[in-house]
């Protein structure tokens, strides 16, 4: 019976071995219980690409964190300049910072661009139409028709459009 113990005793030990490196070499599976955090595209990649497949937060984090400082120049201006050439969504905060920076003679565009969407904004509810939008409202217009090339001109229509749906009693003074 020595010998029978002995093969069994070694059986059995066998099969423990074999099932306890089963539990150390098999696959494992591991379960992720919250996705990686995505680090945040750099605005120097933004400013690679077209700004539409940005993803939203991506492109506000980028404009917060350049609103002031050295990015100013190397980010904000050249994003926002961007974003205006192709139709992006943008942050009636920033908007209303284009206006104010963008108000010069060298950038006619991106001024006219900041105005039309900062006013379009306050049309769709996002700010209020008060004293001082009046009078940006006012320099807008003497601005477009000023540097209208003719009465067609698309700068000129959006001028009147915002400001048939602001101010129609303006509209009226400057259109009728």
């Amino acid at each position: 019976m020595d010998i029978f113990q002995q093969k069994n005793k070694l059986i059995i030990f066998c099969i423990f071995l074999f099932f306890a490196a089963q539990g150390c070499v098999a696959k494992k599976e591991t379960i992720t219980l919250m996705p990686g955090i995505k680090e945040p595209m750099a605005c120097s990649d933004m400013l690679l690409m077209d700004t539409g497949p940005i993803p939203y937060n991506d492109f506000v984090l980028a404009l917060d964190s350049s609103y002031s400082g050295y990015g100013f120049d190397t980010c904000w201006k050249p994003l926002m300049k961007k974003a205006f050439k192709e139709g992006r969504v943008i942050p009636t905060k920033h908007l209303a910072r284009a206006v104010h920076v963008f108000n010069r003679n060298d950038s006619k565009d991106e001024f006219s661009a900041a105005v039309y969407l900062y006013l379009k904004a306050i049309i769709n509810g996002n700010g209020s139409y008060g004293d001082k939008e009046k009078m940006l409202l006012v320099r807008y217009l003497s601005f477009s028709i000023k540097t209208a090339d003719s009465k067609q001109d698309e700068r000129l229509e959006k001028a009147k459009l915002v400001c048939s749906r602001l101010d129609p009693e303006l509209y009226g003074k400057y259109f009728r």
